[in-house]
């Protein structure tokens, strides 16, 4: 069972990805990861993807259509969780 969730505004962060999530799902703690990318053109959102796919429950991916800013992709992950 998740506990709580991290989360990981995103915008061009592919070279990143794996390893902060890898990280981050190792910790001692039952947390989750919800990513929120704001359309990386360097395929961040397709990574987070299989990760969503290979995580089920554990990583979550929240899709926007442009640059939308890191407060609003906080929120979005707010509402997500």
């Amino acid at each position: 069972m998740i506990d709580s969730f991290v989360i990981v505004p995103t915008y061009n962060e592919a070279d990143n990805l794996d390893e902060l999530i890898t990280q981050l799902l190792a910790l001692p703690v039952a947390i989750g990861v919800i990513v929120v990318d704001d359309n990386s053109p360097d395929g961040t959102g397709q990574l987070a993807d299989k990760w969503a796919e290979q995580q089920p429950g554990r990583v979550l991916v929240v899709h926007r259509p442009g640059k939308l800013g890191l407060g609003t992709a906080y929120i979005a992950g707010f509402r997500q969780a």
